[in-house]
């Protein structure tokens, strides 16, 4: 479970929705997560979806309607995508002036944008119902390579290369094509292919000394999930792009990442990334092997954690085996940093990787990241022995 100020998200496993905790009378819990993913989850980076949140928040007909859904639906994040996912669809509304994937709309726009979602919801009330009621949000952030790279060269540097690559969770599996795309550190330089369609900048803070890493060489490759997603299929793709937020270009690089990937489909079969991990990695010796999972492992239920890491304690004994974890501050205290993240900034993720050896397990946080990738603080701390 995973708390800020005024509002509870409960996780659950990794192609599932978030739903939210909430009394008998949900509309004053609803109105506070609503606000509090305003200030807390979208912020001044997403200044449109920052005015929406806050316009829900205090519009009691839209926090009527939440309530009505399942509990699934109290997830911002699925409104908004039902949103989008109408637009992207071709929708005619003055709404969609708002939304652009590379500009911000001016104050004057998001001062009336509330006004003009409140409207749109109403003339679509019905197909936005069925969307809430039917779909789930998921996402395949490729911005995220950028903090991987730098984990799976420490990786690297740990069990040898090349790694096959098992990314739990994978959605549509898009970071499977980590090497094929251009990751550039600004001063700190930069790594994959420079003719590579996809561009994924990516600041560096607090590091003087960092460099970008050397591409690690990958042999084989894998994606699981319970419901991947098929980039050839036209529907599953726009709802996918439905649900990243639109602002900073992440739409334009998901379109180019599967653009580039067009006839040559990555491999990402169909299970549970908890109850199928052991048979895939299995099937990945031997080994060195790395599992990724990129803001997946927080959608696990806390009680099931336990066991996808005695999996990989388990299959250690046969393979050397990384796990390498991009997810929340806080999700795993086995990953907690000894240096604070920085006052005043919005909860980071967290880059942490966890070697094991015959069952044995050493820990160490890599990096505090944005969750979707636009920075990278690295962090200087030693492996610590896990019993």
């Amino acid at each position: 479970m995973t708390s800020w100020p005024g509002f509870t998200i409960v996780t659950r496993v990794s192609e599932d929705p978030v739903p939210v905790e909430t009394p008998t009378d949900p509309i004053p819990d609803l109105a506070r997560i609503w606000w509090g993913y305003s200030k807390k989850v979208y912020g001044p980076d997403y200044p449109l979806y920052q005015a929406l949140a806050a316009g829900v928040a205090d519009n009691g007909d839209l926090l009527e309607m939440i309530a009505g859904c399942r509990p699934a639906a109290h997830d911002p994040n699925l409104l908004l995508a039902s949103v989008q996912y109408l637009l992207l669809n071709g929708a005619d509304h003055p709404l969609a002036d708002l939304y652009g994937d590379r500009s911000q709309p001016d104050r004057a726009s998001l001062r009336r944008a509330g006004a003009l979602f409140s409207a749109f919801c109403g003339e679509h009330r019905d197909s936005i119902v069925d969307l809430l009621g039917t779909r789930h949000v998921q996402t395949n952030e490729t911005g995220r390579c950028s903090g991987l790279a730098v984990g799976l060269a420490e990786a690297a540097a740990r069990l040898g290369q090349p790694l096959n690559l098992v990314d739990a969770g994978a959605s549509a599996g898009l970071n499977l094509a980590i090497d094929e795309y251009r990751l550039d550190f600004g001063a700190a330089g930069a790594c994959g292919p420079h003719d590579s369609p996809v561009l994924l900048p990516c600041r560096i803070r607090g590091a003087p000394g960092f460099r970008a890493p050397d591409p690690v060489p990958i042999g084989r490759r894998v994606g699981l999930d319970r419901a991947p997603v098929d980039v050839t299929d036209e529907v599953a793709a726009r709802w996918m792009l439905a649900c990243i937020w639109p602002g900073k270009g992440r739409q334009e690089r998901a379109r180019a990442a599967m653009r580039l990937r067009a006839g040559r489909p990555l491999p990402v079969v169909a299970g549970d990334m908890v109850d199928d991990l052991g048979e895939l990695l299995e099937a990945m010796r031997p080994g060195p092997t790395v599992v990724v999972t990129s803001w997946s492992y927080s959608y696990l239920p806390s009680g099931v954690r336990p066991r996808f890491l005695q999996i990989l304690r388990d299959e250690s004994k046969h393979q050397p085996l990384a796990w390498l974890c991009l997810d929340l501050l806080g999700v795993e205290p086995l990953f907690t940093p000894i240096t604070p993240a920085p006052a005043g900034e919005p909860i980071p993720s967290l880059i942490g990787l966890a070697v094991l050896d015959t069952g044995r397990l050493a820990v160490r946080p890599v990096a505090l990241t944005h969750s979707h990738g636009s920075w990278l603080r690295p962090l200087d701390e030693p492996y610590r022995p896990v019993v």
